[in-house]
This record gives structure tokens, C-alpha cells and sequence, in this order.
């Protein structure tokens, strides 16, 4: 009995339980919530219709087997093979998750249904199929999703963020697995607001990037090191993404037949374009039409095989310069050019490579429109001298006194222009080779402190532009000597280098100037000595020329003495006789006159001691004979 009742008890369990699971098998609760489910969030005002409590879920392709839960903690609806409708009660945001066999969303073909879709929160691990047009015309979504989409079978992303406006994206963008992709059509047309880094993508079986970046307006990241063997087509590729501004030279383009459109309207874009390999290129229509800032010489680009250019140059930002450079290229190899080609170049001028335009147009009857002969450029607006304003004294006759400078908003080289003299009042004193300004004639330099001359300049373009210019005329000062009745020597060498206000410095004597009777006692500013005095090595400051005179002061000598009178010639004595009375006599008379004559030595002695003691000179010995 007790079996019985425990059979009965378990059968019931297990009939209960059954009828459980089957009464909620296509309606039952949520797991919790995990890293595998597509997690978007949807909001039913959205779209034009505030009052909505709805939202479609558009699917795409074949084999669709997969799991709606509509709101969080809501139910889950399994085994949906098609699109699939939320219900809300009350009109707001919700949280949808999706999980299973889900090859494809297509919101492009869900009409105002794709404007209520607000974020991707979550990828999950759905093996996606492919993702064309998946959130074409989601105007309001932004992706959140950290994580990366299982893109393993996707082959297709044409249209995927199509006029997605909102999508900003993360930085997990650059981990994205695309290596199996082919198409890029479109891929980010109209995401305007679209600027990840994506420069980790393996585009190597990529064929087709038309208008991948098309109205991208705020797209600006690094592409250059993509691999792009297999592509194509990049037509229109970056039209109107206004500030894409990134290299594009290392990109292979040897398969790619055309680039028309490519970077129209791509406002900031001004990279080279030489290291691209264009030779397969047929169509560049419009390429760089609208291209402002672009302003590269095209004349490195494979043009080999192009036969449409009409608007490729229009209203771009080539100088005139730059596509000058451009048609000299092209005319350079023009036998291998294709024939009747349009080229549209509004908005462009010309000027220096008339004759090359031409060429195109005769010898490979080229159709070039739009642009326009200009030679404004080289109007000259300005001229000067190089070098040298200023003639110095003594300047030898044909000195080159410097080079004629052209200023304009494009110069030439000198020898394209010419020079000539327009009726300056000082013309003659000047000579024109070729742009050199030579003096031809010395003026007075104590007179003249400048001279003026008119020059006018030609162009090729018979374009000219006179100029008076004045030039400075230098006097140098000089410091020169003047022996002022030297008899022997040299007076020192006049210096006429000194500018007004430079320091002089006197020099000496080195021509040992002499004047017999006098010693040399330096210079003296006036002849006569009574100006102001300089010694050799002093400085002087000048201002005018100055004259130097040799200044000498005389030599003093004592005078001759008087010539002393012939002294008397002594008496000669003789042996006296015996005396008597008449020798004695004799003999009174004769001592007499010795006495006599001795006086008059005396006095003579006395007479030259007194004129030698006057006159300084030297004493003389005077020996006094007395006769005895």
C-alpha cells in the first residue's frame, strides 16, 4: 500500500512537471544574463511616432533559427525563423537579447522601425553570415559593445553603418576580424560622426571600397598600411569626408581600374598621390573635383591608360604652379597617353606652361576645360638691390655694386626678366648687366652724399615695374701730413679710410723728418703751431678732413767769445857791465819799464779772467813771464 502511494505520488511529480515545461516550452523565463546574447537597446518613441509600445527585429538570410527576449527579465521567445515583433505595453526603452542562429539584421529594410534602434551593447558569439545593410539608416544608434562580432563566414559589410549618423564606436573597432570580407561598399557612408581607428584591419581580399567612406565627415585615422592587393574599385571612396587628411601612397592600387569621385568634396585632403601604382586606372572622373586644400603635382601618376578625366581637377586646390608641373609631366610623356581625353580644370590658371596645355590639346586632341591663362603671379610689386647701397670713394670704375631683386607673388629665376633705366637724374653714373648694377662713372664724393637711379623690370609677360632707388655716396675722411719745412725725410703717408666719427691715430715719425737747426716736436693742426698740439699714438675722433703739420723747435747755441789782445814779446836780458854812473842810470831806466810791463800783465790777466767768467767758458792758463 505504502508502494502503491509512492508510485502514485512520483507519476504525479513527473506529470506535473511535464505538463510545465510543455504549457511554457514557446514562452519561457530568461537565463541569467550572460556574454554570449546580441544585446541591443531599442527606444518605441523613436521614429516619428512618440506613442509606440512596438519594435521589429528585421532578420535576413536563410537558416534563421534564433531567441528573442524583449526586455530584461522578460520572457524568452524561442525558434524564430523570420522577423520577430516586440509588444510593450507602455512606450519607452527596453533592452532586447538575441541569441542562436542568426545570420543577419537588416534594419535598411525596416523603414522608420531602424530609427527607434539607440545601441549595440553587446556582440555576443552569434556566428553573423553577413552584415549588409545591417544597421543601414539607424540614425540614432550608437555602438557600445566592447567586445568584437564573430565575423568568421562574413564576407559582406556593404551598407553595414550606412547613414548610421550616431555611431561614434569604441576603440575595439581595431580588433574587428574582416580578413575573410570582400566588400566594403558603403560601409561607413553617412557616418557622420564616425572616428575609430581601424588601421589593424586585414583588407587583403577586399575588392570593393565605393564610397566606403562617404560623408564619414569626421573620419580621419590611418590607412596606409593596409594591404589592398585584391581591390578594385575605391570609387567616390572618400567623397565628402571633409576631414580625412591621411597618406594613401603605400596602398596598392595596381588592380584598381577606377578612382573616379574618390576624395570629390574631401575638403582637408592634401596628400601625394606619386607613390600610387594607377597604371590599371581608366576612369578619374571627379577625382579630386571639390578638393580644396589639395595642392600636389599630379605629374608622378600613372596616366597611362586613363581615357576619362572630365571635372577630375575642378575647383580643387592646385596652385597654379602645381598644375603647371602637372601638364609639363603629362606633355613629357604624352606619346604614351591616350588620345581625346577631357580633362576639367575649373577654377585652375596657367602660365608658364602654355605651350605644354597646348601640346596636349594638338598632339593627343585632349579636351582641356575650365581653366584659364593667368600670369598675375609674376606681376612684379617690388625692387631693391642686393648687396651694396653705398659708393665709397675711390670705388673702381665697373665695380658691380650689387644684384636687382624682384619681389612678386611668384618670381623667376633672374636671367627671365629684364632691366633697364627709366630717367633717374643720376642714370649716367650707373651701368645694367643683365640684373647687375655696375658704377660706370665716379662722382664728385665731396659733394654728392647720394646719387639717384630709375630701373625698370620686364617680365616675359610684358609685365613691368619701375623703381627709384637712391644710393648712398661715402666721402671718406682722411689724416694727412705736412712736413712744414722739413729739410731731409719723409712726412708719413696720408690715411683717407676713416668714416665720420671713427678714431684716427697719429703717427710717428717714421719717415725720420728733419729740419737742420731744429728738432722735431710733433704735430700741430695749424702751420705756425698754434693750434692744437698731438704726439705720435694719440687718438683723434674726425669729422671733416684733417691736416697734421710737423711742429720744430730750434736748437739754442752760445756765443762766440772776444779775441784776447797778442801779449808784448818778453825782453831778452843781457850780462850787465861793471857799473858806473851812467850804467846805473841806464840801469833806473830799464827797471822802470819792467815795472811797467809787469803792471800791464797783470791787468790783461785780470781783463780775460772777468770776460771768462762772463761768457761761461773755459779758464785759460795764461804763463806770466817777468823779465828779470
Amino acid at each position: 500500500m505504502k508502494i502503491s502511494r509512492a508510485i502514485f505520488k512520483g507519476a504525479y511529480l513527473s506529470v506535473a512537471t511535464l505538463a510545465f515545461v510543455l504549457a511554457f516550452s514557446s514562452n519561457t523565463y530568461a537565463d541569467p544574463i550572460n556574454d554570449t546574447d546580441f544585446v541591443m537597446t531599442i527606444d518605441t518613441r523613436l521614429g516619428g511616432n512618440p506613442a509606440s509600445t512596438d519594435f521589429v527585429i528585421p532578420t535576413d538570410g536563410s537558416g534563421i533559427n534564433y531567441n528573442v527576449q524583449c526586455e530584461a527579465g522578460g520572457a524568452i521567445v524561442t525558434g524564430q525563423t523570420g522577423d520577430y515583433t516586440c509588444n510593450y505595453g507602455t512606450p519607452g526603452v527596453y533592452k532586447i537579447r538575441l541569441s542562436g542562429t542568426l545570420p543577419q539584421l537588416n534594419f535598411g529594410q525596416s523603414g522608420g522601425n531602424r530609427a527607434k534602434l539607440v545601441s549595440i551593447d553587446q556582440w555576443g558569439t552569434i556566428a553573423w553570415q553577413s552584415f549588409s545593410h545591417a544597421f543601414d539608416g539607424a540614425s540614432n544608434m550608437n555602438v557600445l559593445a566592447t567586445d568584437v562580432p564573430d565575423l568568421t563566414h562574413v564576407t559582406d559589410m556593404s551598407y553595414m553603418f550606412n547613414n548610421a549618423k550616431n555611431v561614434t564606436g569604441v576603440a575595439s573597432f581595431n580588433n574587428w576580424n574582416v580578413s575573410h570580407v570582400t566588400n566594403m561598399n558603403s560601409l561607413f557612408a553617412g557616418a557622420e560622426k564616425f572616428n575609430q581607428s581601424i588601421s589593424n584591419w586585414n583588407v587583403s581580399n577586399v575588392t570593393d571600397m565605393t564610397k566606403m567612406f562617404y560623408k564619414a565627415k569626421e573620419f580621419d585615422q590611418p590607412i596606409n598600411t593596409w594591404h589592398t592587393d585584391s581591390l578594385n574599385t575605391v570609387t567616390a571612396m572618400f567623397l565628402g569626408a571633409e576631414k580625412f587628411n591621411q597618406p594613401v601612397d603605400n596602398l596598392n592600387f595596381s588592380n584598381v581600374t577606377s578612382m573616379s569621385n574618390m576624395f570629390s568634396g574631401a575638403k582637408a585632403f592634401n596628400q601625394s598621390l606619386d607613390g600610387l601604382d594607377t597604371s590599371h586606372v581608366t576612369n578619374m572622373r571627379s577625382m579630386l573635383s571639390g578638393a580644396t586644400a589639395f595642392d600636389q603635382s599630379l605629374g608622378a601618376l600613372k596616366i597611362e591608360a586613363v581615357t576619362d578625366m572630365g571635372g577630375m581637377l575642378n575647383n580643387s586646390g592646385l596652385s597654379r604652379e602645381n598644375y603647371e608641373n602637372t601638364l609639363i609631366a603629362w606633355k613629357n610623356k604624352e606619346a604614351n597617353l591616350q588620345s581625346n581625353v577631357n580633362l576639367g580644370a575649373t577654377g585652375l590658371k596657367y602660365c608658364l606652361a602654355k605651350d605644354e596645355r597646348q601640346s596636349l590639346i594638338t598632339n593627343k586632341f585632349w579636351t582641356i576645360s575650365g581653366d584659364n591663362y593667368n600670369c598675375s603671379d609674376f606681376q612684379p610689386t617690388d625692387l631693391s638691390l642686393f648687396s651694396l647701397f653705398t659708393l665709397y670713394e675711390n670705388m673702381p670704375i665697373g665695380t658691380n655694386l650689387g644684384g636687382m631683386i624682384v619681389a612678386a607673388p611668384y618670381t623667376l629665376t633672374a636671367d627671365k626678366y629684364s632691366f633697364s633705366f627709366c630717367g633717374g637724374p643720376n642714370d649716367e653714373y650707373f651701368s645694367l648687366h643683365g640684373s647687375m648694377l655696375a658704377l660706370a662713372k665716379s662722382p664728385d664724393y665731396e659733394q654728392t652724399p647720394t646719387l639717384t637711379t630709375c630701373i625698370k623690370v620686364t617680365t616675359p609677360f610684358n609685365q613691368t615695374f619701375s623703381k627709384t632707388l637712391t644710393i648712398n655716396v661715402v666721402n671718406y675722411l682722411s689724416l694727412s701730413y705736412d712736413d712744414n719745412g722739413s729739410t731731409s725725410g719723409t712726412k708719413p703717408p696720408e690715411q683717407e679710410t676713416y668714416m665720420n666719427g671713427d678714431l684716427a691715430t697719429v703717427a710717428n715719425n717714421v719717415g725720420t723728418l728733419a729740419k737742420t737747426g731744429y728738432v722735431f716736436a710733433g704735430w700741430n693742426t695749424m702751420a705756425d703751431g698754434s693750434g692744437t698740439d698731438y704726439s705720435a699714438g694719440d687718438t683723434l675722433t674726425l669729422t671733416g678732413d684733417v691736416k697734421l703739420y710737423a711742429k720744430w723747435t730750434a736748437i739754442s747755441t752760445p756765443p762766440t767769445p772776444p779775441t784776447p789782445p797778442t801779449p808784448p814779446a818778453p825782453l831778452t836780458p843781457t850780462t850787465p857791465s861793471a857799473p858806473s854812473s851812467p850804467a846805473r842810470k841806464a840801469e833806473g831806466e830799464q827797471s822802470e819799464k819792467r815795472n811797467k810791463l809787469s803792471q800791464t800783465g797783470d791787468d790783461m790777466i785780470t781783463y780775460l779772467t772777468i770776460v771768462m767768467m762772463l761768457t761761461g767758458g773755459s779758464i785759460l792758463a795764461l804763463v806770466k813771464r817777468r823779465a828779470l
